[in-house]
């Protein structure tokens, strides 16, 4: 970025001293070779600065694109979900909130991607069953040459119960258990590094800035960070189901805190330099420590205990040099254990994406803007 910068410190000096708008008479001389000066030195920083570095990656493997940025359609569906289990029965509430697919746009550039998905625009498929959910929800994936980086924030509100004609107090409801009072949030950092970087890219199936051209996989390192809390106005567990959860009939809030390393492997299968499937199974171990609060406001608070993440990736898509689309779905599992409270809180992270996109090289639109400078 730095390297970008420095010729622009000079390109004011450059502008005005440039010989097309400097005096033509003999008396201009002498600033005229100043200028002109200025203009080659100039000249030479910025193609210093353009200069297309060395390909990081084996080209056998991975096809990369010289400054370029991606534009393209994407339909998303996001979703928390949580669910509650416990201990002594073994029975569990999973609280989905309700689907919603957002179309948008999104763009990518080698090092970050961003989408833009307007929520008046949002479909809300089943909304009569379950319910519907507002929810702010970011997810940032950042791809470097080694590593990559998870970072997500989310917050809900409004849950239904997913298997509520799994209890027979349900089974002869025609929708599902509804709770629009039921808040959650969930914070998460997730760093790795991918030890085969040469052959293997993470950016090609998930940013589209590089192509994999020819099979092949890494192992991946990493570590995590979460926090994910609820809260809802009245008990999680319906009355109804009571018997179901003797131990902690009346939940009202809680959080788990969770950290670990993680350690799995990724692999991408090519066809014919076109056709891709990409995946990545990257288990995690580590602690975690659940807090609850029953409705009478008597808290339980939990040991360090031993928690589990699970990430998973899967796309497949169809790649040429400008056009590229596909299908992909992104998960992040938090399943957390307790010895000290009655109930086990478990989170998950996910992202859905169908999309289509172009490749734009940025570098003809720097051409235009150096040719008519002089530069090139």
């Amino acid at each position: 970025m730095i390297k970008r910068l420095i010729p622009f410190l000079f390109t004011y000096f450059t502008i005005c001293l440039h010989p097309a708008v400097q005096s033509q008479n003999d008396s201009a001389m002498a600033p005229v070779r100043k200028g002109n000066a200025l203009v080659r030195l100039n000249r030479r920083l910025i193609l210093w600065a353009i200069r297309d570095p060395k390909p990081f990656c084996d080209t056998n493997y991975v096809k990369g694109y010289t400054r370029v940025f991606t534009l393209g359609a994407v339909l998303s569906s996001k979703k928390l979900s949580m669910d509650f289990q416990d201990i002594a029965s073994g029975n569990i509430l999973e609280y989905n909130p309700a689907t919603i697919y957002s179309p948008g746009l999104f763009i990518n550039t080698s090092l970050f991607g961003f989408s833009i998905t307007p929520s008046f625009i949002a479909i809300h498929p089943n909304s009569k069953k379950t319910g519907t959910s507002d929810f702010n929800d970011f997810q940032f994936n950042i791809y470097a040459k080694r590593f990559f980086y998870d970072i997500s924030l989310q917050l809900y509100s409004g849950f239904y119960l997913n298997n509520t004609h799994a209890y027979k107090e349900f089974q002869d409801v025609e929708h599902y258990y509804k709770r629009p009072d039921l808040d959650a949030i969930s914070g998460n950092f997730n760093i790795y590094y991918v030890f085969n970087n040469k052959k293997f890219s993470f950016r090609a199936p998930f940013s589209f800035t590089q192509s994999q051209i020819k099979s092949a996989g890494s192992v991946v390192i990493g570590t995590y960070l979460s926090n994910f809390a609820f809260t809802a106005k009245s008990s999680v567990i319906d009355g109804r189901l009571n018997s179901s959860f003797k131990d902690f009939p009346s939940m009202k809030s809680g959080n788990s805190f969770s950290t670990g390393l993680s350690l799995g492997y990724a692999y991408t299968y090519v066809l014919k330099k076109k056709f891709y499937v990409s995946t990545a199974l990257i288990p995690g171990l580590g602690t975690n420590k659940t807090n609850l609060e029953r409705m009478d406001s008597t808290v339980f608070t939990g040991k360090n205990d031993v928690s589990v993440k699970l990430k998973f990736t899967f796309g497949i898509g169809y790649n040429t040099d400008k056009w590229f689309l596909g299908w992909m779905l992104l998960t992040d599992n938090y399943y957390g254990s307790s010895t000290s409270t009655p109930i086990e809180i478990s989170y998950q992270v996910s992202k859905l994406r169908f999309f289509v996109g172009r490749r734009f090289n940025a570098k003809k639109m720097e051409d235009k803007i150096l040719k008519k400078f002089k530069i090139i």
